[in-house]
């Protein structure tokens, strides 16, 4: 395990994955509005060639800065800051205990390994609690992308935090029982399409796509959902706003965490229905 700061980038290989993405860019699920266009040229990209590190521009407002997350750790119920090593006051791992802890506390009970994915994941973040809790259990935590620079950079952090066993996204998934976390470009979803998901999460992700892609998705989720399986939102509104009606709204709050929200997100749960 190694604390974010520690954590060491290689970008070797970029070039590869962006000429796959180009060959795919027209179909729905890789299809993004402007968001992502400039700034991950400007701000990640030239940030982790320089320093081998993850880009100050890629996690947001409060990292590597001190931010206080006195109110994601005073609820940290199941102690998931156990699974960071360092300083925990920055937005990234408060937010990360904070919503893998809401996640966990409407989830029914799995008895055996438990299936998360995350639509637009990044770098990972979401995936080290989740890891840290199922480390005896079992989980399989896929992180869904369409930007080059979040697949290449995700299955190196993720392994780097938490020690996890992790499938990058130039190897095969055919056979995923003994790895932890997968960094799955968003062209190569067929590759999962026999698998059933506990959770889904898009947080911050939802805002960056188009109305098709957000379809996409949602219909993925509800067509692999396990029985009672959870969605979870956090967009800016009215982004989140197309799931089926069929969906039970579990909550429906603006995000709490008012140091670490910097728009008028709101924080969503439904289970599929």
């Amino acid at each position: 395990m190694k604390a974010f700061r520690d954590i060491t980038i290689s970008i070797d290989g970029l070039k590869i994955i962006e000429e796959e993405w180009c060959k795919h860019n027209s179909i729905p699920e890789c299809s993004l509005v402007n968001y992502w266009s400039n700034r991950m040229n400007l701000q990640i990209i030239e940030g982790a060639r320089m320093t081998g590190r993850l880009a100050y521009g890629y996690v947001g407002d409060g990292w590597p800065g001190h931010i206080n997350q006195d109110h994601a750790l005073g609820r940290d119920s199941r102690n998931l800051k156990e699974a960071f090593v360092g300083d925990l006051h920055c937005r990234d791992i408060g937010d990360a205990i904070y919503q893998a802890n809401t996640i966990l506390d409407v989830m029914k009970t799995v008895l055996h390994k438990v299936h998360v994915m995350d639509f637009g994941s990044g770098y990972g973040r979401l995936a080290i609690p989740f890891i840290y809790f199922y480390r005896k259990k079992g989980i399989l935590y896929v992180g869904v992308d369409a930007v080059p620079i979040s697949l290449i950079i995700a299955p190196q952090f993720v392994e780097q935090a938490i020690d996890a066993k992790v499938v990058g996204w130039d190897e095969q998934t055919k056979n995923l029982k003994n790895f932890q976390f997968v960094s799955l470009p968003s062209w190569r979803m067929d590759e999962v399409k026999q698998e059933k998901f506990h959770v889904f999460i898009t947080i911050h992700s939802f805002q960056e796509m188009t109305r098709e892609t957000i379809d996409f998705y949602v219909n993925f989720a509800h067509n692999h959902a396990y029985e009672d399986a959870i969605f979870y939102s956090i967009n800016l509104t009215p982004k989140d706003q197309y799931v089926p009606d069929s969906w039970e709204l579990i909550s429906d709050i603006p995000y709490p965490i008012k140091e670490n929200r910097d728009g008028p997100f709101r924080e969503k749960l439904w289970r599929i229905q």
